[in-house]
């Protein structure tokens, strides 16, 4: 059988990622596969690592509890999972009869997507987040925003395993190599309001 390498710095295997319906996956055993698609795509790890975390909380769920969410990345019956399907060659199906999608393409796919909305953006990767979830002529909607600031929180969660992209191909389009914005502040009032509840973030 092939040995999958990472293709960075060395010949190491990368770790296999269990096929198996709502397997539970670590930051930590994706994040191989995550520098590996994004450097292979030239997009930023940490935000692909941060999608992952806000749409599935890093459980591959075979359908999410909306009925039309899919996996790690939260592929939609009504959104992406169609372009998926295509560009990855698979039939997953729609609702609860969907199968369970292979991890590695699926992170592949996010990397490839999130490279293609950075250069239509011109390098503006917070535009590529916020298209990611809304579409590109909804990205500078209300919900689109809200996205971009959650995922800009999620980030700390995973950069102990994903570290920054601070040399080679990619770092020049990074805006994660200058200081990121202050994290936003909520009033005691907005406290008690869960952001993620109003926008549909059915298993993050």
């Amino acid at each position: 059988m092939r040995r999958v390498t990472n293709g960075i710095r060395s010949n190491r295997p990368l770790p296999t990622l269990p096929h198996t319906r709502n397997a539970e996956i670590s930051v930590e055993t994706l994040a191989p596969w995550i520098q590996k698609f994004s450097a292979q795509y030239r997009a930023n790890p940490q935000l692909v690592a941060a999608i992952v975390a806000q749409e599935s909380s890093f459980v591959n769920h075979r359908v999410h509890r909306d009925g039309t969410g899919h996996g790690l990345i939260g592929l939609d019956d009504n959104g992406l999972l169609p372009e998926f399907e295509k560009w990855a060659g698979v039939k997953v199906g729609r609702g609860d009869d969907a199968s369970t999608i292979a991890p590695a393409k699926q992170i592949e796919f996010l990397a490839k997507k999130l490279s293609e909305l950075t250069k239509k953006f011109h390098g503006r990767e917070w535009e590529a987040v916020r298209a990611w979830h809304g579409g590109a002529k909804r990205r500078n909607r209300a919900h689109a925003k809200d996205y971009e600031t959650i995922i800009r929180g999620r980030i700390a969660e995973i950069a102990h395993a994903v570290p920054p992209v601070t040399a080679g191909a990619v770092a020049p389009e990074s805006q994660f190599v200058v200081p990121a914005p202050a994290p936003v502040t909520l009033t005691p009032k907005e406290q008690g309001v869960a952001v993620r509840g109003s926008l549909d973030y059915e298993n993050a």
